[in-house]
């Protein structure tokens, strides 16, 4: 049963069965707020043969059978800004496994599980994904491996590599992102039309940007890079 649900769920999860695939790609992506910058840093991946107990016709994998192709399994990210709503879910990067099929014998035909998960880091405003994706090589008594995927736990459905890190207002970092800076004018005799300059210098993680939107609408928005001073002007 589980060989040809593989076979008629799976078979393009590899490519063609003489030449399979060999990558398979793990993304990242951040929610975020409009006007904030995706942050400046790396995110990390492990794959490993699972462990514990199975659902039935599933096997852990051979150590090494699946590894990321770069070897180290890292996505960097670097400062993206994306214009829309809030809560908008930005791709930063991607990392790609490789299936390497002489670990696997077409003698011992099955399904071999994997099992991916991100590195929790400590970045500031960030909630990581802990989730668990699972894996799947599949492999059959006569060509060997002929297929490959993302499932769900049960191996009945496909899924996806992708990794989604909430870093909104709502998340882990709440309050970290908006800094509201007022110039406020009293008095009869105060100009109201007077600009008044200010020198602003944010000191966080190195590469990291900030974007400053203005109330007045006639005023574009300016991007700030950390540890670099610039002068804005109110009104």
């Amino acid at each position: 049963m589980t060989a040809m649900i593989g076979a008629n769920v799976y078979a393009t999860g590899g490519g063609s069965t003489a030449n399979p695939q060999q990558n398979v790609t793990i993304t990242k992506k951040i929610t975020k707020e409009a006007n904030v910058y995706t942050p400046s840093t790396s995110f990390t991946f492990t794959v490993e043969p699972a462990t514990g107990t199975l659902p039935e016709g599933i096997t852990a994998g051979p150590e090494g059978g699946v590894t990321f192709a770069s070897g180290a399994g890292t996505i960097t990210s670097t400062p993206i800004l994306t214009d829309g709503t809030s809560n908008i879910n930005t791709t930063v990067g991607t990392t790609n496994l490789t299936v390497h099929e002489d670990a696997f014998s077409k003698d011992n035909p099955g399904v071999y599980r994997y099992v991916v998960t991100e590195t929790e880091g400590d970045y500031e405003g960030i909630t990581y994904d802990t989730s668990e994706k699972y894996f799947d090589v599949f492999v059959n008594n006569t060509t060997g491996v002929y297929a490959y995927t993302f499932t769900n736990a049960n191996g009945t459905e496909k899924a996806d590599g992708t990794f989604t890190n909430d870093y909104t207002n709502n998340g882990a970092g709440s309050a970290t992102h908006d800094i509201t800076l007022e110039k406020i004018v009293k008095g009869d005799q105060g100009d109201l039309d007077a600009d008044f300059e200010f020198q602003i210098t944010i000191n966080g993680a190195t590469g990291e940007q900030y974007q400053v939107v203005f109330s007045d609408p006639t005023k574009k928005a300016i991007t700030l890079t950390s540890g670099t001073q610039a002068t804005i002007a109110l009104g």
